[in-house]
């Protein structure tokens, strides 16, 4: 009885401590040289976020990462190193070793405005 006991607590501890499955959301609105929050949610910190510029290709033939490691929290103020009318990704990888991806973003022009 006691093991049967034993083999509950510890199954409904696990689940307790059991994290939520990794997300990265896609971030709202990206603007070249501008700052885009990227956030996430679910893994285990710390997390590791790269930020990368897929489709830049025309200039420098291979794509643009910027690397962020060690985060604690689950949002990040990436200053958006990749130029207008780049498609981008974010990743995020938890401590575990999980991986999730946001869904492909297409960095925006500035506007600039006169006054």
């Amino acid at each position: 009885m006691r093991s049967i006991l034993f083999v509950l607590a510890a199954a409904a501890l696990s689940l307790v401590n059991a994290a939520d499955p990794l997300v990265v959301n896609l971030p709202k609105n990206s603007v070249s040289n501008t700052p885009t929050l990227i956030t996430w949610e679910g893994g285990v910190a710390p997390y590791n976020l790269r930020c990368v510029g897929i489709t830049d290709s025309a200039t420098n033939n291979k794509p643009i990462t910027d690397s962020y490691p060690k985060l604690t929290g689950t949002s990040f103020v990436w200053n958006t190193s990749v130029p207008a009318d780049t498609v981008a990704v974010a990743a995020v990888t938890d401590a575990t070793g999980d991986i999730a991806y946001s869904g492909p973003f297409l960095v925006q022009v500035p506007v600039i405005q006169y006054t």
